[in-house]
């Protein structure tokens, strides 16, 4: 059986001090019955999987593709962009990911941990926007010659 509880997320080292606005009160985890925490991620552009999804704590890129069904011929992997809810210790929200060593040789060192309320955000390879264009305009043409060709006929 499975059970659902919410937890306020904590401060662990005890160094972040509590904001008092709506930002803080979003990082909510979960935790099943054995005390396993997940958090909510949103997965943008990626046509598997779109939205928010609940994932275990302490994942990363590797284990995100494989929760959405892999990676896609579609999608530009050397570009994924990671907004983040609170900006790091440089004052950055955006983090940009380039999966193309993990690729060649499986090395996840370079790949950020995901965090609670991160944004993926994965965009479409060139070539398949201009393919997805151009299937939209044959269609239209093709539906317009129909649409003209029955207009004679009648």
């Amino acid at each position: 059986m499975f059970y659902l509880c919410h937890l306020n997320a904590q401060n662990l080292n005890g160094k972040a001090k509590i904001a008092n606005n709506s930002q803080s009160l979003k990082r909510v985890y979960t935790s099943d019955i054995s005390g396993n925490l997940f958090m909510n991620i949103n997965i943008w552009g990626s046509l598997s999987s779109l939205g928010q999804l609940q994932v275990p704590e302490g994942v990363d890129m590797v284990d995100i593709l494989s929760l959405i069904g892999g990676p896609s011929s579609e999608d530009n992997y050397k570009k994924i962009k990671i907004i983040r809810e609170t900006p790091d210790e440089n004052n950055n929200k955006i983090i940009l990911v380039d999966m193309s060593e993990f690729f060649k040789n499986g090395d996840r060192s370079n790949l950020p941990k995901i965090l609670p309320n991160d944004t993926i955000i994965f965009k479409k390879k060139i070539g398949y926007s201009i393919y997805k264009r151009l299937s939209q305009f044959s269609t239209t043409v093709t539906i317009l010659t129909v649409i003209i060709n029955l207009l004679i006929l009648f």
